[in-house]
């Protein structure tokens, strides 16, 4: 189960169906403030219940929404983070370096060469 919001949702469903990945379940989480916990855990609660859940980002694993996702579902859900290393800045300043942690980042959360 891969939660994630913004554009990288469009790039992780085109790589899905490239890739014709069929065992992953993305929700889509554009409101953010106020979170719908509730919505979000039920969601996730139609899947069987062992599955493993990860947040998805594109920004550096210390920026963008993480921290504030984690927090406010922390006690309800085991998550972890797929998302660029931890970084100073929020951009690699390399066009292809960024193409190239794009592509990384989604293939670990579609698990496409783990």
């Amino acid at each position: 189960m891969v939660l994630c919001s913004g554009k990288i949702y469009y790039e992780l469903i085109e790589m899905r169906e490239k890739e014709k990945v069929e065992d992953v379940a993305i929700i889509r989480v554009e409101q953010l403030h106020p979170l719908p916990k509730n919505q979000i855990l039920k969601a996730i609660k139609a899947y069987k219940k062992d599955i493993e859940t990860v947040w998805l980002q594109e920004e550096p694993e210390n920026m963008g929404y993480w921290a504030f996702i984690v927090r406010n579902l922390y006690k309800d859900l085991a998550m972890d983070v797929i998302a660029r290393k931890p970084s100073a800045s929020p951009a690699t300043g390399y066009h292809k370096v960024h193409l190239a942690e794009q592509k990384q980042i989604l293939e670990k959360a579609l698990k496409i060469n783990p």
